[in-house]
């Protein structure tokens, strides 16, 4: 099941069509993390919660956008995708591999997503997410676009 979550409106930038980057060291990428979180989260919350951040922060609800050389993120309030997905009957030990912080393969609990470099003015969205559902515990999956910021940018908004 996807959900489609908006910023709350008006945004930090409403006045702002767009917000210029800077035409060098542009990673196209994907930065992909999963955090686990003890207990059920309230979906209606996070959301809730997501559409708070996403006003305070609507780069991640725009579109990356080249015109003659010059990149931008055209401030389109667009939604974020949140995958839902509930895994109660099956334990996260057999989904992660052990406790340490790099995993093999975490593309169980990440949202499906384009190659970064295939996001350049087209209407992909910057960020997507996955809330995978264990029975005590759930797993966030954080799909964000490199020309976002890097992972500490987001780490920050997540926070």
């Amino acid at each position: 099941m996807r959900h489609h979550v908006v910023p709350r409106l008006p945004t930090a930038l409403c006045d702002e069509p767009a917000v210029a980057l800077p035409g060098y060291d542009l990673w196209l990428i994907y930065v992909d993390n999963v955090h686990v979180i003890p207990g059920v989260i309230d979906l209606e919350k996070f959301e809730s919660a997501l559409s708070q951040a996403l006003s305070l922060y609507p780069h991640a609800a725009g579109r990356l956008r080249r015109c003659g050389g010059h990149w931008s993120i055209e401030l389109t309030n667009s939604s974020v995708p949140v995958e839902i997905s509930c895994e109660r009957e099956k334990p996260l030990s057999l989904v992660l591999q052990n406790d340490y912080v790099i995993q093999e393969d975490l593309s169980p609990l990440l949202s499906c997503h384009s190659d970064g470099a295939d996001t350049v003015d087209k209407e992909e969205p910057l960020l997507w997410l996955k809330l995978t559902f264990f029975e005590e515990q759930t797993c966030i999956g954080v799909s964000w676009h490199h020309t976002l910021g890097p992972s500490t940018v987001s780490g920050r908004r997540r926070n």
